[in-house]
């Protein structure tokens, strides 16, 4: 899924069992396990992942949730679920992923309102006995990074931060885990080509702890906003009124936006809005 305006440009990528997630061919992409399920790519400048491959923690690929294991071993690795698509007006955007592969399962959801992107995931299941993470971005550094309104030294964890034009922030309360360090890599270790590149790369993401039975998470992504106007936003429009195994369900109050998926037969009623499906599916009402 693409969204794009004259000022950003964002591309989703997902995967069902019948499509290929990521392939490994001829010794290259040899870390691309966790492509396809739900790979979440913002771009502001047109270079924003130039380079930026060999300095990756291939094991947090922004938008997924996933364990440490990123290795891909067969040539090529889809996943496991039937359950992923999306459904689009020309000027909202809704998608949403089962992913269930290697000992992991998460429903996931994502809403594209103009510039703000609302990220949803429940039910959240692992046994690989290692952590669980769910990366909410990964990309080159540029400039000052504000935690909680605190420029980022030494910082580890916030709930808003605001780096480059896009404002992060935690709909749930809980904390994104933050990191802003300088790293060497080498293009070798995905590929074959051998050259090596470093740069500073700013990674939040969410912890869910080691073999999560039932986590979840809710945050938002606000692109092309200054870091004055984001340090005063909290978002209250922004309500999110289901988000476990049976739907996931987000209202805009400002904008009068319903949006979501059900994973099943099922009937919402939130105050004035009722909803019923028959089968499982991905909606909008504007």
């Amino acid at each position: 899924m693409v969204c794009r305006d004259n000022q950003n440009y964002v591309s989703l990528k997902l995967s069902s069992k019948n499509t290929v997630g990521a392939e490994s061919i001829n010794n290259e992409n040899r870390k691309g396990a966790w492509l396809g399920m739900g790979v979440l790519s913002l771009y502001r400048h047109g270079n924003d992942f130039e380079n930026i491959y060999p300095l990756w923690d291939w094991n947090l690929l922004p938008g997924t949730t996933s364990h440490r294991d990123c290795v891909q071993i067969e040539k090529r690795i889809t996943n496991e679920s039937e359950f992923a698509g999306g459904v689009v007006d020309g000027k909202i955007a809704v998608a949403a992923l089962i992913a269930k592969r290697k000992k992991l399962e998460a429903y996931k959801s994502w809403y594209f309102l103009g510039n703000v992107i609302i990220c949803l995931g429940s039910n959240i299941k692992g046994n690989a006995d290692t952590e669980i993470e769910t990366s909410v971005d990964q990309r080159m550094s540029r400039g000052s990074v504000y935690a909680d309104g605190f420029l980022n030294g030494e910082i580890k964890s916030a709930r808003k931060v605001w780096h480059d034009s896009i404002g992060y922030f935690s709909l749930d309360g809980n904390v994104f885990s933050l990191k802003n360090e300088k790293r060497k890599g080498n293009w070798s270790e995905i590929g074959t080509e051998k050259r090596g590149v470093q740069g500073k790369i700013l990674s939040l993401w969410k912890r869910h702890g080691k073999n999560p039975k039932s986590s979840h998470y809710r945050y938002l992504m606000e692109m092309g906003i200054g870091i004055n106007e984001f340090e005063k936003k909290n978002y209250e429009n922004i309500m999110i009124l289901q988000n476990d195994s049976l739907a996931q369900v987000v209202y805009d109050e400002k904008k009068q936006i319903w949006a979501g998926v059900a994973y099943s037969r099922v009937r919402m009623n939130f105050s004035d809005f009722h909803f019923f499906t028959s089968h499982p599916c991905v909606f909008s009402v504007c």
